[in-house]
């Protein structure tokens, strides 16, 4: 009489070889759809998952136990024990928000926000975090409307990331109402302010006379003129290359005769203590700065004076947008004579 069949099943586990034994060729494959649905599931966790697992896999064959009786022990427990600390669970999400935001600018703008929340709030258990504390946070620093609502993104990305890995119920940003925000005048600078600086520079920092040069002349971002190498320059062409915008394109900036003028006496690039730097000139010469004032009287000046929103426009990085210059950009107090005056300069 023959033997009853054997059904083997052999597979690879955290590389390490296994073999089960099965009566039926039924019961085989049915093991077979759970091992193949598993790794389906794995495949399919995002980055921030796989690094929860990857993490826990660790710890638990260290203290040799089964990750699956981890769980079940803690579903168990979960309801009745408190969350972590703030304090405690900020690195584990800024090491995952690290390796999945490529942008450092947005990733040290989150980083901030998130360390000012730890120092203050750090000892807190997450989830007595609540709606009334995150308004209180934010609101305490007395920054305008548009920079509350940028916290408020920022908090917002930690705190659905902890309620999308268990740590709390509810996210406490959720219920919090964004902050109105007015529609305020763009400031602008007069051009005899603005000969003021070049002034000052051309004789004590060529550098900063290159820099507020380009900013109020040819309608660069803060931001991509910080980015910009010598070789960006080419005075012959009258062409400045913008290598990544806001919008992550490339993207050229005419020179005109303006610029041409600036750059002919120095194209030095150096923004090294930068600000501490605004600062002097602005003290040295007594005129008034507010934030994207440059890019403003680019934008309100050139309207002024050209009457061509729409090259305006292109010129911005504002490509088929010329909405946006009059909401954002445009000083509607100036005219013609202060724009002759200004490209002038």
């Amino acid at each position: 009489m023959k033997g009853k069949v054997k059904h083997y099943l052999e597979y690879y586990n955290g590389g390490v070889r296994k073999t089960e034994v099965f009566k039926t060729a039924s019961a085989r494959n049915k093991r077979v759809a759970e091992i193949e649905k598993g790794g389906r599931m794995l495949q399919s966790l995002g980055e921030g998952d796989r690094y929860v697992v990857s993490e826990a896999l660790k710890i638990s064959r260290r203290h040799e136990f089964s990750l699956l009786d981890a769980a079940r022990k803690m579903a168990g427990i979960k309801e009745n024990s408190q969350s972590p600390l703030i304090s405690e669970l900020l690195p584990v999400f800024l090491k995952v928000y690290r390796g999945r935001v490529l942008n450092k600018r947005s990733r040290d703008s989150v980083e901030q926000v998130l360390n000012m929340l730890n120092a203050l709030h750090g000892h807190e258990n997450c989830r007595n975090v609540d709606a009334a504390m995150i308004e209180s946070f934010v609101t305490g620093r007395e920054n305008s409307p548009c920079t509350n609502n940028n916290y408020l993104r920022r908090l917002n990305r930690f705190f659905a990331w902890a309620k999308k890995q268990g740590y709390i119920k509810e996210n406490p940003v959720k219920d919090v109402e964004s902050f109105a925000q007015g529609q305020a005048e763009p400031e602008t600078m007069s051009p005899e302010d603005v000969r003021k600086l070049m002034d000052w520079s051309k004789s004590n920092d060529k550098a900063l006379m290159v820099y507020f040069a380009i900013g109020f002349f040819s309608g660069a971002r803060v931001a991509e003129i910080e980015r910009l190498k010598l070789t960006d320059i080419n005075v012959k062409d009258r062409i400045i290359t913008v290598r990544r915008s806001k919008t992550g394109r490339k993207r050229n900036l005419t020179i005109n005769d303006t610029l041409a003028r600036f750059l002919e006496i120095s194209s030095e690039l150096d923004f090294r203590n930068l600000r501490k730097r605004k600062r002097v000139a602005l003290k040295a010469t007594g005129v008034k700065w507010a934030q994207n004032i440059m890019r403003h009287s680019f934008a309100s000046y050139h309207v002024a004076t050209y009457r061509n929103p729409v090259e305006l426009a292109l010129e911005m990085g504002h490509i088929g947008n010329v909405r946006v210059l009059y909401d954002h950009y445009l000083d509607a107090s100036i005219h013609k004579e202060s724009g002759n005056k200004y490209w002038n300069l």
